[in-house]
């Protein structure tokens, strides 16, 4: 199967291509490369069944083209870092919300059976509880993550591709994932 992973050079979406890469998938990678690292998938690059796109979700005709005859999309591809969300709230509001519609756009007219969405734990800010769970509300620490980037807000869309695409789709929200490509700079 052929599945599209995007932020696939960041942490997560490189160990989930390598995965999908070593279960004998294909697997295209879309990454702009502004917090996603080539040295991530460097190991992944000249793998024969592996396809990197260096490209943004903003990018609604690369994000068609790379997705037609795809089985899933994984949407990790975001700007998760609360200072730049509000250095850059018109650049964190195109990428994770335009670039979240996008994604769920291109599924739908490419007929992708499968969207899976990612969110952030960000979302609680600095609420002491832990671990943190689903039915915590929301309470992110700037406003363009309070509108923008918000669990609700893709958890939003992923309902409008289940109701008016005809798509399933679901979202997750993930919290200090271990692993061996995570670097210090990740830390809130």
């Amino acid at each position: 199967m052929r599945y599209i992973v995007t932020g696939g050079a960041g942490f997560i979406g490189s160990n989930l291509a390598e995965r999908l890469t070593r279960d004998d998938h294909e697997v295209v990678i879309i990454d702009d490369l502004s917090s996603g690292r080539h040295e991530n998938i460097e190991n992944l690059i000249s793998h024969p069944r592996v396809t990197f796109i260096k490209g943004s979700v903003t990018d609604l005709a690369l994000l068609t083209d790379a997705s037609a005859g795809a089985a899933g999309i994984f949407h990790l591809a975001a700007i998760a870092s609360v200072p730049r969300s509000v250095e850059k709230p018109l650049e964190t509001n195109e990428v994770n919300v335009a670039g979240t519609l996008n994604v769920l756009w291109a599924a739908k007219e490419c007929g992708v059976p499968a969207v899976v969405a990612a969110s952030t734990s960000a979302i609680y800010g600095d609420d002491p509880a832990s671990p943190k769970h689903e039915t915590m509300a929301p309470t992110p620490l700037s406003p363009p993550m309070r509108s923008q980037n918000s669990r609700a807000s893709t958890m939003e869309r992923s309902s409008l591709t289940s109701t008016a695409f005809g798509r399933p789709s679901s979202a997750t929200s993930t919290s200090l994932v271990p692993g061996r490509t995570r670097t210090p700079s990740m830390q809130r």
